[in-house]
């Protein structure tokens, strides 16, 4: 995520929970919280978002086609 590379951005907290997932057997869909503690040039901000998953099985295991936050 672009946001961790920014260098006036830290982050204390990253953490993803309440996982909700459907998969059948080429496909997998997930949703999930996120919650965010973090500094933006020094000054301490809170947030909870929201993210979206698609991932696609292939001959080497599944991997993540799709990746949404908000």
């Amino acid at each position: 995520m672009p946001e961790f590379a920014a260098e006036h951005v830290t982050f204390q907290v990253y953490d993803w929970s309440g996982y909700s997932v459907q998969v059948d057997q080429e496909m997998a869909f997930a949703t999930f919280d996120i919650r965010m503690e973090y500094e933006v040039r020094g000054e301490a901000r809170e947030r909870d978002a929201h993210g979206t998953a698609i991932l696609v099985r292939t001959g080497d295991g599944w991997k993540l086609a799709h990746l949404h936050t908000s």
